[in-house]
């Protein structure tokens, strides 16, 4: 069974870049605990791609209690773009993307690698490692 899902409201939206991996954090409340908050590709085809913030109701009875939430989530997005958009239920957001700080050292490590990273060179890099043709 799908779960329908919403426009999710939001408080606060940052993004940060890492190569081509944006990192979008996005801060809000939610109307009770029962709900999971989401970050997928716009359907509409338009380059740069745009994202939505949504939030999909859990299955079960909750209590009418407002919960902050924190979203974090790792996108591709085009080296270059200095803008993310990001839509809820309030309409869009052109977020600029801030370059990774020393605070998000591990996460840029963690998506490009690090500088002490040894690639062979009969291989070529791609989501893992293939024998060059």
């Amino acid at each position: 069974m799908s779960r329908s899902c919403e426009p999710a409201s939001r408080q606060r939206i940052r993004a940060f870049r890492a190569g081509v991996q944006v990192l979008i954090l996005a801060e809000g409340e939610l109307p009770n605990p029962g709900y999971e908050v989401d970050i997928r590709p716009d359907p509409r085809r338009i380059f740069p791609t745009q994202f939505d913030l949504l939030r999909c109701p859990g299955i079960g009875f909750f209590p009418a209690v407002v919960t902050p939430y924190r979203h974090i989530e790792t996108v591709r997005f085009p080296e270059g773009q200095e803008q993310i958009t990001v839509h809820h239920a309030d309409g869009a957001d052109q977020v600029s993307i801030e370059e990774c700080g020393d605070d998000l050292n591990l996460y840029r490590e963690a998506v490009q690698g690090g500088a002490d990273r040894v690639v062979p060179d009969e291989v070529a890099e791609a989501v893992g490692f293939f024998p060059r043709r």
